[in-house]
């Protein structure tokens, strides 16, 4: 299969190139401003900027891709919360991408990577994709437009879009400024001998963790078989709190630490708790192949990603 992806430079980005080159596609990158090479897997990486359709239309009609991907968004913590980033990647972007491959005139398969943050605080029970949408933050909210958008173009246009609704996604490579490597970045000190403190904003928070590796394995198959206009989580089904995943970390890391609370680090718009129920997706064959432990092992023993 002949697939693109844009926004292969990011975390995810670059283990679903490796994923799918790996699984026997041809894999053709779009990359932003700040990419750092090499991009492992990739047949060819094009530098362009999502929210210039003659950029897209020249790349996507240069590839000719059976299925693209569509992982571009502004993730950083301090750019989330602006309006105008977040809905030009998320919404211009991603409609931009959709635009072009109508106007490939063939069979196109579509992923979007949305978010869990599209529906705010989710409650204590695992999330439905039928549950409402009431997003608390600008990232969730231009995710969710970003949705409606493509859903509808793509029944109008003939394009299959098949929308992913990722949980929190964690492993090796992930950049600091993220949870779970930057509790990471404090556990490895005290391995070497530092005070054993590991500060966290809001320690009693709950997510649902996957295994970057499982969450591209999941986008692969939801391209092959996931239903056009489908939307689909890509979640453990369990949730685990801050606290739970530093007490994990430490042991994993053989050391004794203490959790100190500290507002000041906690994100504002945050959701309390967010877990997913991925029964549809395991329906079409998906399994975790990772458990928490062994991520969190493998993310102590690497470092930090390039940017994205």
């Amino acid at each position: 299969m002949r697939a693109l992806v844009i926004g292969a430079d990011g975390f995810v980005g670059r283990w679903l190139v490796r994923h799918l080159s790996s699984s026997g596609d041809s894999v053709f990158g779009v990359v932003g401003a700040r990419y750092v090479p090499p991009l492992d897997g990739a047949e060819a990486v094009d530098l362009a900027d999502v929210r210039d359709l003659a950029a897209l239309r020249e790349v996507v009609a240069s590839v000719a891709p059976e299925a693209v991907y569509y992982l571009a968004a502004v993730s950083q913590a301090g750019s989330r919360e602006n309006v105008t980033d977040a809905a030009q990647i998320a919404v211009v972007g991603s409609v931009n991408a959709l635009v072009a491959c109508a106007e490939l005139g063939r069979r196109t398969r579509f992923l979007y990577v949305s978010s869990a943050h599209v529906y705010g605080d989710g409650g204590p029970a695992p999330l439905s994709e039928a549950a409402p949408i009431r997003p608390s933050n600008v990232y969730g909210a231009a995710k969710a437009a970003a949705e409606a958008a493509l859903l509808r173009l793509g029944a109008a246009s003939g394009v299959e879009v098949v929308v992913a609704r990722p949980f929190n996604h964690i492993g090796p490579g992930q950049r600091r400024g993220f949870l779970v490597p930057s509790l990471a970045a404090q556990v490895r000190p005290i391995r070497a001998g530092e005070r054993g403190i590991v500060r966290v904003g809001a320690p009693d928070m709950v997510r649902d963790f996957t295994d970057v590796r499982d969450v591209v394995r999941a986008y692969r198959l939801l391209v092959e078989r996931g239903e056009a206009g489908g939307i689909y989580h890509v979640a453990s089904g369990e949730g685990v709190s801050v606290r739970q995943v530093v007490e994990a970390l430490v042991e994993v890391a053989g050391v004794e630490a203490e959790l100190v609370a500290d507002p000041s680090m906690a994100r504002d718009g945050e959701p309390r708790v967010l877990i997913g129920d991925a029964r549809p997706l395991e329906a079409l064959g998906w399994r975790r192949e990772y458990t928490l432990r062994s991520t969190l092992a493998d993310t102590l023993l690497s470092g930090e990603g390039p940017p994205a």
